[in-house]
């Protein structure tokens, strides 16, 4: 077996939407419900990446190899905390 990186899930679900709502109304109604979003819904409704800024400044030689690099990153969670400062780690 050769395991080749693939991308991942990027955090799409780690943040809430619409699970309680549709917890609650099953509770209500006494029987299993379905919540099922369009696109246009899914996209106003769930949690996004946050926006970072990021500085580069890279130092290279006369060929252009790089020697040096510093990056400072400055991003903003807003109400998704929970998994802001790992998105910055990461970055």
């Amino acid at each position: 077996v050769e395991l080749v990186s693939n991308g991942g899930a990027f955090g799409g679900k780690e943040d809430l939407s619409n699970q309680a709502q549709t917890a609650l109304a099953s509770f209500v109604l006494g029987r299993p419900v379905k919540c099922t979003l369009t696109r246009e819904q899914s996209l106003l409704m769930h949690a996004k990446r946050h926006p970072i800024e990021i500085r580069l400044e890279a130092g290279c030689d006369a060929d252009g190899k790089v020697l040096a690099l510093r990056a400072r990153m400055l991003g903003d969670s807003g109400p998704y905390a929970s998994v802001g400062m790992k998105v910055l780690e990461r970055s």
